[in-house]
């Protein structure tokens, strides 16, 4: 394969690479480059397809340079793969359809009146709102105004974190979800944030939950009979629940919640403030529910009381 220095890109190389390996299916193929001149001992990685034109071109001591190719290849599925959220119950060894899985009620939290982080929250979105406008237009605009919940909710549990595009890793899944909320090194909740498709965002979560968990795991010192995590699909304006525990059940909130993120709520923001606080109740309360610490006999009787529907 001819390789033009002047137009050459990595994935010209890449393309090259994975036709010398042939195809690899079902895996992900991770390509590492780095260089050197054929006269020095020093390598350098190859980030950017400026850095390998510049060095596709550039003139040497012997007119040589050597390129250090590695490639790895991973039998892991991406969490990408899974568009039907039914196909992904299916994988985690659940029987029936999304909408057969058994609903759960969140409970709540209070949070006081003209708290300051929740202020700043309202304040933060009806900003964006006048500075972005629509907040539908792409996946991008969405992470805006998510964010800015999703840190707000952090803030309300003193001891966790919001983490953006965390790498997890489970057992046969790998991958990056959009965002994280941690206590510690275990992962309470996990995002996926899309702008439209809401049903592949749900597979997505699905496994990505099943995932972390999985990840949650190994990283604890001692093995847990039973955990969960909690799982949200959302765009900003519609906010999605799930629930996914070690036992390979599956629950889903029985109510979506809606923010009214239009420019209307700029001047007349208490439907606003109603709306953004029962999301951040809902949220805040999965973290209070996973980060409170319990007798492992008290967290599966969650399970049995009425909290399910």
């Amino acid at each position: 394969m001819t390789i033009d220095p002047f137009n050459a890109t990595l994935s010209d190389l890449a393309l090259a690479c994975d036709k010398a390996v042939g195809p690899m299916e079902g895996g992900i193929a991770r390509l590492e480059i780095s260089y050197r001149d054929i006269d020095k001992e020093n390598w350098t990685q190859l980030i950017d397809d400026n850095t390998f034109r510049h060095l596709l071109q550039k003139p040497t001591t012997h007119g040589k340079q050597v390129l250090n190719i590695k490639l790895e290849v991973s039998k892991n599925a991406r969490f990408s793969d899974f568009t039907d959220p039914d196909e992904a119950l299916s994988k985690l060894g659940v029987d029936g359809k999304l909408e057969d899985v058994p609903r759960f009620f969140p409970g709540t939290i209070n949070i006081p009146e003209h708290d300051r982080d929740f202020e700043h929250c309202i304040e933060d979105l009806k900003s964006k709102l006048r500075g972005i406008g629509d907040v539908l237009k792409n996946e991008q605009s969405c992470r805006e105004f998510i964010s800015t919940v999703l840190l707000a909710a952090v803030l309300l549990v003193p001891g966790t974190r919001l983490d953006v595009e965390t790498s997890v890793t489970g057992n046969e899944i790998q991958g990056r979800v959009d965002y994280s909320i941690f206590k510690g090194n275990r992962i309470l909740v996990v995002c996926e944030a899309k702008a439209s498709d809401m049903m592949k965002g749900t597979a997505m979560n699905l496994m990505q939950c099943n995932a972390a968990l999985q990840q949650n795991t190994l990283k604890r010192k001692r093995v847990l009979e039973f955990d969960y995590i909690y799982g949200i699909i959302t765009n900003a304006a519609t906010w999605h629940y799930i629930r996914l525990t070690t036992e390979g059940e599956v629950h889903r909130m029985a109510n979506t919640q809606f923010l009214p993120l239009a420019t209307t709520a700029i001047g007349d923001d208490e439907k606003l403030r109603r709306s953004v606080k029962e999301t951040l109740v809902t949220i805040a309360w999965m973290l209070q529910d996973l980060a409170q610490v319990g007798e492992l006999s008290a967290k599966r009787q969650r399970f049995t009381k009425p909290e399910l529907g």
